[in-house]
């Protein structure tokens, strides 16, 4: 997929378009107003760790399906994003 703004695949995923955006940047502000819009539409937000913080600059972003996984398999190839799962 072309690269795209994180708020447009975002968008496409609330809207049903697209299943999962992950995201390995960004800092606070790029997150807030896409995780709010994601989970409204019953989608996923996590950082790498499965958590729910902001500031990691990762994410996950999904419409809920094997969002586990995903994240799973993230960690599993993330050292950084093992650290602080529980740091919600």
């Amino acid at each position: 997929m072309m690269r795209r703004s994180l708020l447009a695949l975002t968008l496409l995923l609330a809207a049903g378009q697209v299943d999962v955006c992950i995201w390995f940047a960004g800092d606070v502000w790029d997150h807030a107003a896409p995780s709010i819009i994601v989970e409204e539409a019953g989608g996923r937000f996590s950082d790498h760790a499965g958590g729910t913080r902001l500031d990691t600059r990762r994410a996950v972003y999904s419409n809920g399906h094997h969002h586990e996984e995903i994240v799973a398999a993230l960690r599993d190839r993330d050292p950084t994003a093992r650290v602080g799962r529980d740091r919600q």
